[in-house]
């Protein structure tokens, strides 16, 4: 079973408990999610009210760079996240496809459109 963190400040922590993720075609449990408490809540909200300025003050053209890049992460293991959104979400393979692509695409739309 992958093991899964929280990025809180930067940083990936466990979760002060887990919550099981059931496969809805099986009805087995696939994995465990961390599941963060009002602690971690808060230092998250606190971590993302500090990154916003400087978030916010980084040119228009280099977000939407970073943006591509994640989408092309994500296209590059196209396979292997719609075989995770299939087995979490119990929807059909060439929907979970379709959804990734939709994504690359309108990441690849928005770094057009700069």
């Amino acid at each position: 079973m992958t093991e899964f963190r929280l990025l809180i400040d930067g940083k990936l922590v466990e979760g002060a408990s887990t919550l099981s993720v059931i496969n809805p075609a099986t009805r087995r449990t696939l994995t465990a999610a961390p599941r963060g408490d009002r602690v971690q809540l808060d230092q998250a909200v606190a971590a993302a009210k500090t990154a916003f300025p400087i978030w916010s003050a980084t040119p228009l053209r280099q977000r939407a760079a970073l943006l591509v890049q994640l989408a092309e992460a994500l296209e590059a293991e196209q396979g292997a996240f719609a075989r995770l959104l299939t087995q979490e979400q119990g929807k059909p393979l060439p929907q979970a496809l379709w959804e990734i692509d939709w994504e690359f695409t309108q990441a690849t739309i928005i770094n057009v459109a700069k």
